[in-house]
């Protein structure tokens, strides 16, 4: 069928028409991205009353308290990471702590004061990379933190082996 024009053809066409509403349809769309990724972040591990676990003593001993905290928050003077449980043959055990970098928390604080105001945060794209870029893992007793972006360290973090071979279960407080 000669002449027709393909779909993709029309679309760019009025994208370039309309430059201004492409524009604020793409703000809305990162805008959204960047709720969704906050609510996912608050609400990880969550369960019941929105409690999760977290340990001011690199994954010794761990405790409940609000899922709506952003580690490292201070805890009696000592910053407390989110404890990552797992049962193993009964047993409850941290197999590995998580902590947002500052500038992810400024990113989701940001994103909470505007949530009233009925505009968008002033940084939507920092905002959309804190689930990649502004976390960081490492197991108990470990040196260092790693960066979630980091697909290989990320992977040998967070895949946890229970000490007596049994298979291991993450849980909820």
């Amino acid at each position: 069928m000669r002449g027709r024009r393909s779909g993709g053809v029309r679309v760019r066409e009025l994208i370039k028409g309309r430059q201004s509403v492409a524009i604020g349809v793409a703000a809305v769309m990162i805008v959204g991205a960047a709720v969704a990724i906050y609510v996912q972040a608050r609400d990880a591990g969550a369960s019941g009353p929105g409690n999760a676990y977290f340990s001011t003593d690199d994954g010794q001993t761990f405790f409940t308290d609000s899922a709506t905290k952003l580690p490292p928050f201070d805890r009696n003077g000592k910053p407390a990471y989110r404890a990552h449980v797992f049962e193993c043959g009964g047993k409850r055990v941290v197999g590995y702590l998580s902590r947002y970098r500052p500038e992810a928390i400024a990113a989701l604080e940001e994103a909470v004061a505007a949530r009233g105001t009925g505009k968008p945060p002033r940084n939507p794209a920092g905002l959309a990379a804190v689930g990649t870029y502004g976390l960081e893992i490492k197991r108990p007793g470990a040196p260092a933190w790693s960066n979630q972006s980091d697909p290989r360290a990320a992977t040998m973090i967070r895949v946890f082996r229970c000490p007596d071979g049994s298979t291991p279960t993450e849980v909820d407080p």
